[in-house]
């Protein structure tokens, strides 16, 4: 709506959607936003130093994402 350049009434007319309905999601989502941590920097990593006689591990890093959304990266 806001990349439109329209009101929020104009726009929810032309995409016919409700605009009680409209404004719900639009409270929501703000409200999600407010509670997400605000952190966007990054942050290094590294990986451990192994001993020629260490047996690394086959994955390095695993970020779970998401429920059933993992992110492997391996050495």
């Amino acid at each position: 709506q806001l990349s439109s350049g329209l009101s929020g009434a104009a726009f929810c007319k032309s995409e016919g959607i409700k605009y009680q309905s409209f404004m719900n999601w639009r409270l929501k989502l703000a409200n999600s936003k407010a509670s997400e941590p605000t952190h966007t920097g990054f942050v290094e990593l590294t990986a451990p130093e192994h001993s020629s006689q260490d047996k690394p591990s086959e994955w390095l890093l695993e970020l779970a994402l998401a429920p059933g959304v993992q992110l492997r990266i391996a050495r």
